[in-house]
Parts: C-alpha cells; structure tokens; sequence
C-alpha cells in the first residue's frame, strides 16, 4: 500500500452547488438531491476509510520507532555488558597475575623453628639447581654456606629494578662469594663429603623427582664407601666431579640423563690413574724447587 502523505483528518467535503454543477441538466429535483446524497456518503466512506489507514499508518510507524528504540537500547546495553565483562575479565588476569607474583606460604601453625639453623645454598645455587643447572660443589660445603648466611644477614647488596607498575625498586642482587670457589676436582675429601647433605637436602627441596633423588642418594653413598676412597680418596672426588658434570651436560643438551647411580668401574680406574698422576706432577714440581 502506498505511503499516505498527508493527513486527511480535517478534510472537509465538497460544497453541494459543486456537486450539483457536475449533474445532468435534466435530473428533476428530487433526483438532484439524491445523487448529491449519493456523492456525499461516497465521499465520507472514502474519507473514514483515509482516516483509518492515515492513523493506522501514524500507529505502525509509531511501533516501528519504538522497536528501533528498544532495538538501539538492548545493542547499548549488550555492547555495555559486553564492555563490562571484558573489563571484567582484565582485572580478574591482573589479580590472577599479582596473586601468582606473590609469595606462596606452606603454613604449619603448630610446628616449631629447629634448635639450630640449617644451613643452606646460596640463593643463586638453589635457583640453577631448580632448573637441573650444573653448580660448583664447594657451593654445599658448610663453609659456603656459612658465608652466604652472614652476607644474608649483614652485607645484602641491592640493585635498582623494574617494579610490575613501572616503577623502579631496590631488590637484592646475586651475590658472588666473598671467598674464591674451588673447583669440584681441587676439593679435598674432606670438603666434597661436607657439601653431600646440603646437596640432598637442596634437590629435594626444589622438587626434583624422588627417582633422580634416590639415584642420587645412592650415587653418593656408593662413593663414600667404595674401595677406591680407601686407596685414594683424591680420586672419588675427581670422579665425583666429571661424572656429575657429564649427567649436567647432558640435561643441559636436552638429552637423557643416564642413571648417576650406576658407577662405571673403568672411569674410576682413569680417576685414580688421575689422581696418581696429579700427585706424580706435584712431586716433580717440588723436587724442582
């Protein structure tokens, strides 16, 4: 149905002398005013009838506003909840972010501190072991250990930082050890059996898994009991250190780890054949002097 454009509501009908103008001369009179009658109800069917389409037109353009209306209000309020949950969601990552940044405690109310202090590794030491690092082994040794206390608690040095939000902090940087740490081959039994329970201790308390920590645990003991210390201690250090930095090498080369436990006969023969040689070449040097 084609658009109405004007309102016909107050249209008025047309003059009777109009209407009569436009009739046959020859009508009588009385036939004249029932054609005027005629016109006039056929114009007033056509004119209720414009009315009624005019406002039913005015009514459904009406509904068609107040659709788009409530249409426009429900995209407002979906794009504002949509708005919401999004920034919803980017605090709760944020809290999530800040929540995982901050400190995990395993909390025991009922347990007691140890009658002494344990000693631990350095910081760094621990750290680079978590990831399954090689880490000089005079590191474990109670005098080590001992020094990385005191400079805990007496001499933290600190270094400038960026903080989450941008900022700058102060937070302590890695510590180097004020006494020169001597390589795993140049320890003395002494020293390298004194790191073997701080050793232990740290592995399992960055998590690595009870399978390497018993074979460990074993690789260890085996050492400390195996007939070779008795007839050169020098050597069980010697093939303490390259056995242990092999099994770090290839961790580190993202290979297999071999079972550390396993001791091979033939590497502790060319440990003591080292040792005997290393002690010859001392020997020489001195009778030089």
């Amino acid at each position: 149905m084609p658009r109405i454009e004007r309102d016909p509501t107050g249209d008025l009908p047309p003059d009777d002398s109009v209407i009569e103008a436009a009739l046959p001369a020859s009508m009588t009179a009385e036939q004249r005013a029932a054609a005027i009658q005629s016109a006039r109800n056929v114009w007033q069917t056509q004119h209720d009838a414009a009315v009624v389409a005019w406002n039913q037109q005015k009514e459904d353009d009406a509904a068609i506003a107040r659709q788009a209306a409530e249409d426009e209000e429900a995209e407002r309020q979906r794009l504002e909840e949509a708005r919401q949950a999004a920034l919803k969601e980017a605090e709760d990552a944020d809290r999530l972010a800040q929540e995982a940044k901050r400190p995990k405690f395993n909390i025991d109310s009922a347990a007691e501190a140890s009658v002494l202090t344990e000693l631990q590794a350095p910081t760094s030491a621990r750290e680079d072991l978590r990831k399954g690092k090689w880490v000089a082994w005079h590191l474990f040794t109670p005098e080590m250990c001992r020094e990385d206390l005191n400079a805990y608690q007496h001499d933290q040095e600190f270094k400038l930082a960026k903080a989450d939000d941008g900022g700058l902090i102060m937070q302590p940087s890695r510590r180097l050890t004020r006494t020169p740490v001597i390589p795993d081959r140049q320890l003395t039994y002494e020293q390298w059996s004194s790191a073997i329970p701080t050793f232990l201790r740290t592995i399992k308390e960055v998590g690595w898994p009870d399978e390497l920590l018993q074979q460990w645990n074993s690789f260890l003991f085996q050492l400390q009991h195996h007939p070779a210390r008795f007839e050169d201690s020098r050597a069980v250090v010697i093939f303490a250190a390259d056995y242990r930095a092999d099994w770090h090498r290839a961790h580190a080369d993202g290979k297999s780890v071999f079972n550390i436990s396993r001791i091979n006969a033939v590497r502790m023969m060319d440990a003591l054949a080292t040792s005997k040689r290393m002690s010859l070449d001392a020997a020489i040097q001195v009778s030089t002097l």
